[in-house]
């Protein structure tokens, strides 16, 4: 398959020419081909720059900064023995017995969130985002900064200045659009939100032994994908010694499985399952509003849908570890088969036309607001998110869907994801007078960068909460916990094998006979009236 996806790639080939076996390895989702194709050439371009020379297949090059964190690794290894290797963790290395490892990182007490001014801001981001400043005509020096961090994992605050230089230059004309206007867009707001992050004295991070870090702090770059490549050890050594806080960039593709440590505070996923499907189950709970959803099993072969999906003409398909695509419901039957027999799947409802109208609300909560009762910062699944999950400490958006949405002037978008959709002010009343017509569809932690009127409203958000401040970061540490032990309590009462949590390591994890567990939905799963539906469809 490989040599065949290497041909097909090398020929240019479009979505509609491709083989069905192809269309059917990536899940019939064309997203999910356009983005290997922005992987392969960003290999290729390593390839042609001289970037891999010497490197032995499989091995990964590491920032400066981050080699002397394996070799202490490695020494601690040999004492311990358990590591096999720079960059693997023995099983043992899960267990109780190999907490010596953390505990000799420093001598001295850190204060989570906290440190010495040399500490920086950690931006965490995915592959998605180096995809999209290789993509396109940005600028000339830009695709070098994209491949150091795709390739290195890293870009350290001294470089950020040169990279900041190079996306200056990026200006968008009026007569871009489509996807290419999304390559510009992405790379204008990535813009704004680097300044905004690095050495701003209105984020007030505080410390109680130094005092207000008065310039603000240094920012690095961070690729999720790399910092996973770390075993977890050097991974706690390495975001422990260097930052004070790491925030990450919203939303993350599903292929990313995010970093979420305890230490420093997160301000972004509290844990990894919160990316998943499982999370959007626990918030449809929470809320008790949802589209009409039903989680399959992999491996499931179906001879019917719901007839509540075929109510609607475009359903969300949401594969396992892959991004959304929207699917005509005429045909999703085909698809979803042809899918679950790669992955798990979420089908939801989503509309009559392929890019409903989406309503995105930020959070926090501007300080000392008075919310109109009919804007969507009162929605009840809003309000009920806001205290079920203690989102005002932390940052990012919920995503409301407009189920009765009808465009005025008809007919379908040529897009085949997921719309751009508006962003709530306020105060600003909603679209539908009944507040039902609005459905809850995502919440999303983090800052995003695709929308310049959403990242600007969280910045504000950010600066007028002081969400960096030392006592918030001590609350986001408490409430990032308490909202992943919620989250995998739920995910352990689906499932039908035994699991527990634990956080020998620090962050809490799911494990199986000691073992750390990624739990794949073990049984079809609806939400609410989709339960009865989904018993009858059988």
């Amino acid at each position: 398959m490989d040599s065949k996806l290497e041909v097909v790639i090398s020929k240019n080939t479009p979505w509609s020419r491709l083989p069905q076996d192809i269309r059917q390895h990536f899940g019939g989702n064309e997203r999910e081909y356009n983005r290997f194709v922005v992987h392969f050439a960003v290999q290729r371009q390593m390839k042609w720059d001289g970037l891999g020379k010497g490197m032995d297949k499989g091995q990964v090059r590491l920032h400066p900064s981050w080699e002397d964190e394996f070799v202490q690794t490695k020494k601690d290894a040999e004492e311990t023995g358990s590591l096999t290797d720079m960059g693997t963790v023995d099983e043992r290395s899960a267990s109780p017995s190999a907490s010596p490892l953390l505990s000799s990182v420093d001598d001295e007490p850190v204060t989570p969130g906290l440190g010495p001014v040399s500490k920086r801001i950690g931006f965490m981001f995915d592959s998605t985002l180096t995809a999209f400043l290789m993509m396109g005509n940005l600028s000339p020096g830009l695709k070098n900064h994209a491949v150091t961090m795709f390739e290195v994992g890293k870009l350290a605050d001294e470089s950020i200045d040169s990279l900041l230089g190079e996306l200056e230059k990026v200006m968008i004309e009026e007569e871009i659009q489509g996807e290419a206007k999304r390559y510009f867009d992405h790379a204008i707001n990535l813009r704004k939100l680097l300044r905004f992050l690095r050495h701003n004295p209105a984020l007030h991070i505080g410390d109680p032994v130094y005092g207000d870090v008065g310039n603000g702090l240094g920012l690095d770059l961070l690729r999720c994908e790399s910092l996973r490549g770390l075993d977890k050890a050097s991974l706690n050594r390495v975001l422990k010694k260097n930052y004070s806080l790491l925030v990450s960039l919203a939303p993350m593709s599903n292929e990313a499985r995010p970093v979420c440590p305890l230490i420093p505070p997160h301000i972004g996923s509290p844990v990894p399952e919160a990316h998943t499907i499982w999370f959007k189950l626990y918030i449809y709970s929470l809320a008790a509003s949802h589209p009409f959803t039903v989680v399959y099993r992999r491996g499931e072969v179906l001879r019917t849908l719901p007839a509540q999906f075929y109510k609607y003409e475009y359903l969300l398909l949401t594969p396992w570890g892959h991004d959304s695509s929207v699917i005509p419901s005429s045909i999703a039957l085909a698809l979803t088969n042809d899918a679950l027999k790669h992955h798990p799947i979420m089908l939801q409802t989503y509309g009559n036309i392929q890019d409903p109208q989406l309503m995105y609300v930020p959070f926090p909560r501007k300080s000392a607001e008075n919310v109109s009762p009919s804007s969507f910062e009162s929605h009840p699944a809003v309000l009920a998110l806001r205290k079920e999950l203690q989102l005002d400490v932390t940052c990012g958006y919920i995503t409301l869907l407009n189920m009765s949405y009808q465009r005025k002037n008809g007919g379908a978008s040529d897009a085949d994801s997921v719309g751009e959709g508006d962003v709530a002010a306020p105060n600003e009343p909603m679209e539908m007078v009944n507040a039902d017509d609005w459905v809850l569809l995502d919440c999303s932690y983090g800052i995003p960068v695709f929308s310049a009127t959403l990242c600007d409203e969280i910045c504000r958000r950010i600066v007028d909460n002081q969400l960096f401040s030392h006592e918030n970061l001590e609350r986001v540490e408490s409430e990032n916990r308490s909202t992943s032990e919620k989250l995998l309590e739920f995910i352990i009462k689906h499932q039908d094998i035994p699991l527990q949590i634990s956080s020998a390591l620090g962050p809490l994890i799911l494990e199986e006979e000691g073992k750390e567990y990624i739990p794949l939905p073990t049984h079809n799963l609806g939400a609410s009236a989709a339960i009865s539906a989904l018993k009858a469809a059988r």
